[in-house]
């Protein structure tokens, strides 16, 4: 099912994104349009889906580091680079790897 944000602030917020973490050059998009690529896009799907049932740590966040990603920040001349930093609107929390009794504490 493809979700539906038409009309909502996802069409507003800007996202800075890139084709693997391994490069610090970004490229800027709406939220809205990085959600929709997710949806439908069936090669990054399947890059998904092995990283969901692959077992082992070391080779999941090896299959980790090949999909690209996206961050809720803006970087100047779209550099990912702590000093290139203009803004960020949001918190985000990475919480893999946590055990239950830390994700509880953290709630």
């Amino acid at each position: 099912m493809l979700l539906t944000t038409e009309g909502t602030a996802t069409k507003q917020i800007t996202v800075s994104y890139g084709d693997s973490i391994h490069q610090t050059q970004m490229s800027t998009s709406t939220l809205n349009d990085v959600l929709e690529t997710i949806q439908i896009d069936n090669n990054l799907a399947d890059k998904i889906g092995l990283v969901r049932k692959t077992e082992d740590k070391d080779e999941r966040s090896r299959l980790k580091l090949q999909l690209p990603y996206f961050n809720l920040r803006l970087f100047e001349n779209n550099e990912r680079k702590n000093d290139k930093l203009i803004s960020t609107e949001f918190m985000i929390i990475d919480i893999d790897g946590l055990k239950e009794r830390e994700l509880i504490l953290l709630n």
